[in-house]
């Protein structure tokens, strides 16, 4: 995946529902650093198992991982469908700018 230019951040959507489908809670996280976000996301994930293993599957955890991206005067156009590797290779890149002004 190539690292956009225009990218300016990105936000994480939490979703409790119950067996019936009915919007338990939601939750929406903003991060601009991929690093925090990264880290979020795998805390996420991780409560995602316990609430799904202790509540017996009577409610269900959604997660969606969206991107952020610029378009200067024309606005700004989340893009979703962002996958976890594709965070991990921006937090990459974000470590290697940090390093590399070390």
């Amino acid at each position: 995946m190539a690292i956009k230019e225009n990218h300016a951040g990105w936000l994480l959507h939490t979703t409790l529902v119950d067996k019936q489908g009915k919007n338990i809670d939601q939750q929406i996280y903003q991060h601009i650093s991929s690093i925090d976000m990264l880290k979020l996301l795998k805390d996420r994930k991780a409560t995602k198992q316990e609430w799904e293993s202790e509540k017996n599957h009577l409610v269900f955890y959604y997660l969606h991982l969206m991107q952020i991206v610029s378009y200067g005067s024309a606005g700004v156009l989340v893009t979703t469908f962002v996958t976890e590797s594709d965070l991990e290779e921006y937090a990459k890149h974000e470590q290697s700018l940090i390093d590399a002004q070390s």
